[in-house]
């Protein structure tokens, strides 16, 4: 059961920082959202580890690494959605506007 936990933190980290990006659309902005979404993740990682019946790790550096790991896996993930899909929409339809996100 507490394998579940991981892939909701990267899903919560993806909610957030889509929200993010939403409110802060400037590109200076935009370089900092892994930076942004490894530090939440690393935040929830701490907070599932207090919660007893969630705890994932064994102590506070393994839920550290564990909630960044799964941050940024939400930003990886992303960026390999958003990538495949340039790819196809270029390769198939021959026009890069319908692949902009």
């Amino acid at each position: 059961m507490q394998t579940f936990y991981l892939p909701v933190i990267s899903g919560i980290v993806f909610c957030v920082i889509e929200i993010l990006k939403s409110a802060f659309p400037s590109e200076k902005f935009k370089r900092f959202l892994p930076l942004v979404a490894g530090l939440l993740g690393a935040g929830l990682g701490v907070a599932t580890y207090f919660i007893p019946s969630i705890n994932v790790a064994s102590n506070i550096l393994d839920a550290i690494l564990i909630g960044l790991m799964s941050g940024l896996t939400a930003t990886g993930t992303h960026q390999m959605y958003k990538q495949m899909a340039e790819k196809w929409c270029f390769l198939y339809l021959g026009n890069e506007k319908f692949a902009k996100f």
